[in-house]
């Protein structure tokens, strides 16, 4: 028995629905991406290609003879470090269309990628940019940015990149014809377009409500879901093709910025939910506290000149970190303390948040594919999470 509010209660008692709702919820959503990934797998089958990756000692792209030092990139997809050096690579792509052009592409968003084009006498038939560090007077083909588009005679060349990226990222290189790559990619932008609109909804109704309610709760969780539609769009590369096109430096900020959004938010979010009506600060207060000042510090390091790396890669220790120290304190409160509140805020955190956080850091960094389903994963579960964070604050 526990004394909560001057009601005697049992511990725990009612709130195991809560948190059994939000761990069924989380198992269907990831119970739908992997059947999906098995009923929906790519059919778009990409070009069959090998790629080395080359160990040069000048930063400057040039054909040449092939470098001593070459080793074949497992599955073609690499990790990048961010800030470090560029990495060089070499590509052959095999029976490239004759009928079409073949799209070749590294990820939805790579921050600077050089192509080199090289003649059998190690003459350059053609040297094209691509990423988001470029504005569309740099590349050959603005739109879609995300992909070289080449002839055959192109394709089948000797093909050098060199590779820049100041965030670290695993990057898988594609090849594959052009008709198949804008169609999935037309089908992607809609199905896209359709999610953030429903995202941006409830935002704005989250927004609506509490100036009518004078309440700040729903304000936070605007600006949680908010952050994390402007991050998904950074990352993803829609912001860069619809929304800023022409100013590629504001990628960067879109993508520092909103990564903080969660940081600074999400322990607000939780704080004032929890203390709505108490005449006393909570007890642990502290542990809610300090991260919006960490995200904080973060941006003006970033604003004064620190790397976007190190900005972005402390916000993402920072937000791990903080989600799991909260996580383990709404559990104490919802089952020791029979904390109803915190059990409401954790079904939504497990159905969510934490199942799409599990899929997008094995897809990102362990290279796990979902199949065709997945590839709008963290825009449905953007979807997901702002309304259940609305649910929970209604």
């Amino acid at each position: 028995m526990n004394d909560v509010d001057g009601v005697c209660v049992k511990q725990g008692s009612g709130n195991w629905w809560y948190v059994g709702t939000g761990f069924a919820l989380g198992s269907l959503y990831l119970l739908i991406v992997f059947v999906g990934a098995e009923l929906w797998p790519r059919t778009d089958k990409p070009l069959k290609l090998i790629a080395h990756s080359l160990k040069l000692e000048e930063s400057a792209l040039a054909c040449g003879p092939s470098a001593d030092s070459r080793n074949v990139v497992e599955e073609n997809r690499f990790f990048i470090f961010g800030g470090n050096s560029p990495r060089f690579f070499e590509v052959e792509i095999f029976d490239p269309p004759v009928d079409d052009q073949t799209a070749l592409y590294l990820g939805p968003i790579v921050d600077r990628i050089e192509l080199l084009i090289c003649g059998k006498d190690g003459e350059v038939i053609s040297r094209q940019f691509l990423g988001s560090q470029f504005s569309e007077s740099q590349l050959q083909h603005p739109f879609p940015r995300t992909v070289f588009r080449l002839t055959t005679a192109e394709a089948s060349a000797r093909l050098l990149l060199k590779v820049d990226q100041d965030a670290s990222a695993s990057v898988p290189i594609v090849a594959e014809p052009i008709s198949n790559y804008l169609a999935g990619f037309s089908q992607r932008s809609q199905i896209q377009t359709l999610l953030y609109g429903m995202v941006s909804m409830m935002v704005i109704y989250n927004i609506t409500l509490s100036f009518l309610l004078r309440n700040r709760v729903f304000l936070f969780n605007a600006l949680i879901s908010g952050s994390m539609l402007a991050l998904d769009a950074a990352v993803s590369g829609f912001g860069l093709l619809y929304l800023w096109p022409q100013w590629p430096k504001v990628q960067d900020a879109f993508l520092v910025i909103s990564m903080a959004g969660p940081v600074l938010f999400g322990p607000l979010f939780c704080w004032s939910f929890l203390s709505i009506g108490k005449a006393k600060e909570l007890d642990n207060a502290v542990i809610y506290k300090p991260w919006g000042g960490l995200g904080v510090v973060c941006i003006l390091s970033w604003v004064l000149g620190a790397p976007e790396w190190l900005a972005t890669g402390a916000l993402a220790i920072f937000w791990l970190t903080m989600a799991l120290i909260i996580l383990v304190d709404l559990f104490r409160r919802a089952l020791w303390e029979a904390n109803e509140r915190a059990a409401v805020i954790l079904a939504p955190l497990l159905g969510g948040v934490f199942p799409p956080m599990f899929l997008g850091i094995t897809r990102e960094y362990l290279g796990w594919e979902y199949g065709a389903f997945a590839v709008h994963h963290t825009q449905m579960a953007l979807v997901l999470e702002a309304a259940l964070f609305t649910l929970a604050v209604a």
